[in-house]
């Protein structure tokens, strides 16, 4: 044997693979510590990513648009135009502003910078907020007042046209009847005629002055409420308190009539209605203060919500740059778990290429070649050849025994070469005398001058029948010795004909009942070792029934690779006690004198068996019913198929 392996001497095969296991445990397991711990940066990173860049751009995106939001509600202020629709507002606005609150109040890190300044905007957005909301209102009482008081003054103007309406015709009127009665009076004279008729056309146009100028400066008074300066509105009323003199001076001239006096209270009413306190005029100049409030207010809450969207706007950035950072972060982990990976897996590789090539290949597998080589060899008889593997190690201590093994199987062989040889020569020069003493038995009865007693004729049958038996159970040890050293011929067989063939020779006569259920088609099995075990059992089934006439019942199947066959009879049946002792040498259930036979029957079958591959046993209960099944398997092959001989 090989004894250079210095490396498989020190190491045997197990340890050498545990070494080879642990250092590939060893190279995962540190790549699963630095794979966890990028896998931990990872993680981080995607914690600070959806944990505070994500959230804080939610929140980013929920304070625009609530902001924007706030900022459709305060341009809807400055459009409201009734009271009702201006508390609805004042109350969306504070609800929109309790969302920005909520919105800041979000426990994240950066926005707890914000925050402060973010809650300082708010509060100065809300009070603002307030002032332009109180400025609008206002603005609508002043509407409404100013509204109030141009009804008043439309009213005034209705009832005065009428009544001016009134004073034309009692002018027209007093005219004519002028007219009249100077035509009528020859005593008036051609100047008194002159007078009065200058005088009425002079009322004429007085009245139709006034209706001109009273519609006048009821028009300049609606129109103050759209004078935005102070200076337009102090123009108007200079304007307005000279028309009003000059309407005075107008209703001077009229003729003393009751309408004279109603247009007069009217036209009081009027400059009260317009130039009191608190009347039109102060309304104007309070509207235009309140124009300039509500103007001022408006932009002044401009400035607290660009505020908070320059610092949402500052949020977003700042997020964005953590999400690069994180990104970046990200991209550095994943390349490094990524080169961990094909580090590993490269290592591990390379380390399981070495075991594979150093340790399998050469240490193992050519060396396990080698013995297996060698084990086949002597299994199949070869024993004079040399195994050249060598070495400490585990496969190498099976070469020392599988020298020890072969040593023994020379031995072995060589013993039974001797036996058989033993065998042949003791069979066959026991039967020389046996053949002689039996030749000389039945001279001793056939010569014609022998006489025996009838215990004498008794005695030498009985010498005959032992004389037979000692010759069958030489031939029954002989074939016994034999199982399992010739090759098992594989054929086609059909079972139906080779129990029909069999019957036939066991029992020509017919004195049995011998059938056959299953299958009919052709197995390819072992043909020689078929025909011998149901030959045995039939003849066994024949031999052992207590009655001269019976029944006998082969059945064949193939199922599962396998041939399961059963020879059934109606005989006395075997006790359950028995049923492994029938199948050992020389073992009977019945004298020898009942019943002539050696006892190896059922043990050739047995082993026959076992040397093909296939089982036997036995069902039978004379306590329940007569009979006895044999029941026994033999594996279904192909044609081509040749078992390896087996060792005896």
């Amino acid at each position: 044997m090989q004894t250079n392996h210095h490396y498989s001497s020190r190491f045997g095969i197990v340890r050498r693979l545990r070494f080879f296991f642990l250092a590939i445990i060893f190279i995962l397991l540190s790549a699963l510590v630095i794979g966890l711990t990028q896998v931990r940066s990872l993680d981080r990173s995607a914690k600070s990513l959806t944990g505070e860049s994500v959230p804080v751009f939610i929140v980013a995106a929920e304070l625009e648009r609530n902001l924007k939001n706030l900022l459709v509600l305060l341009q809807e202020i400055e459009s409201t135009q009734d009271l009702g629709s201006l508390d609805e507002l004042q109350r969306n606005v504070i609800a929109q502003l309790d969302k920005l609150r909520d919105e800041t109040q979000t426990p994240q890190d950066l926005l707890t910078i914000a925050q402060t300044a973010m809650a300082t905007s708010l509060t100065d957005i809300a009070a603002k907020s307030t002032r332009v909301l109180d400025s609008k209102r206002a603005l609508l009482n002043h509407k409404e007042a100013v509204e109030l008081q141009v009804a008043k003054i439309l009213n005034i103007q209705t009832r005065t046209r009428s009544q001016l309406e009134i004073l034309a015709l009692e002018v027209a009127s007093a005219s004519q009847v002028d007219f009249k009665q100077t035509t009528d009076d020859e005593t008036f004279s051609k100047t008194s005629i002159e007078q009065r008729y200058h005088q009425n056309l002079i009322r004429a146009n007085a009245v139709t002055e006034l209706t001109l100028e009273l519609d006048s400066i009821i028009e300049m008074a609606i129109g103050l409420d759209n004078l935005q300066q102070f200076e337009a509105i102090e123009i108007v009323e200079r304007s307005l308190r000279f028309k009003m003199k000059n309407v005075v001076l107008l209703i001077g001239q009229m003729p003393q009539i009751p309408v004279r006096v109603s247009i007069a209270r009217e036209i009081a009413l009027l400059r009260g209605l317009i130039f009191d306190e608190d009347a039109l005029l102060d309304e104007a100049k309070r509207g235009v203060i309140e124009y300039e409030n509500f103007g001022r207010y408006s932009f002044d809450q401009i400035v607290p919500i660009q505020a908070i969207s320059d610092q949402t706007r500052a949020l977003t950035q700042t997020a964005q740059a953590q999400v690069r950072d994180s990104g970046r972060d990200l991209e550095r982990s994943a390349t490094r778990l990524v080169a961990v990976l094909i580090v590993t897996g490269a290592v591990a590789g390379l380390t399981i290429l070495c075991a594979i090539v150093f340790l399998v290949e050469r240490q193992i597998n050519k060396r396990m070649a080698r013995l297996t080589r060698a084990v086949l060899d002597i299994a199949s008889g070869q024993t004079d050849i040399q195994v050249d593997v060598g070495g400490n190690d585990e496969l190498g201590k099976m070469a020392k025994a599988l020298e020890v093994f072969k040593t023994n199987a020379e031995e072995l062989h060589r013993s039974n070469t001797e036996l058989e040889k033993f065998a042949y020569v003791a069979a066959h020069d026991l039967r020389s005398p046996l053949r002689a003493i039996q030749d000389l038995s039945e001279w001793v009865v056939d010569d014609p001058e022998t006489t025996f007693s009838d215990d004498g004729q008794e005695y030498m049958g009985l010498l005959r029948l032992r004389i037979e038996r000692l010759n069958k159970l030489l031939s029954d040890l002989l074939e016994y010795s034999r199982v399992g050293k010739e090759n098992g011929d594989i054929s086609m067989v059909s079972v139906p004909v080779l129990v029909k063939e069999t019957a036939e020779m066991l029992d020509p006569d017919g004195a049995y009942q011998i059938s056959y259920a299953g299958i009919s088609t052709p197995v390819t099995t072992f043909a020689t070792p078929l025909r011998h075990i149901l030959l045995n059992l039939i003849n066994n089934a024949i031999t052992h029934h207590d009655r001269p006439s019976g029944k006998i019942t082969v059945s064949a199947e193939v199922a599962h690779g396998r041939l399961l066959c059963r020879v059934q009879d109606d005989g006395p049946g075997i006790s359950p006690q028995y049923h492994e002792r029938i199948f050992q040498l020389f073992q009977t259930l019945r004298s020898r004198d009942e019943v002539e036979g050696s006892g190896l029957g059922l043990a050739i079958i047995h082993k026959t068996l076992e040397h093909h591959e296939g089982a036997i046993h036995v069902a039978s209960d004379p306590g329940l019913q007569r009979g006895t099944t044999f029941i026994f398997d033999l594996p279904e092959k192909t044609p081509t198929v040749v078992p390896l001989n087996k060792a005896a």
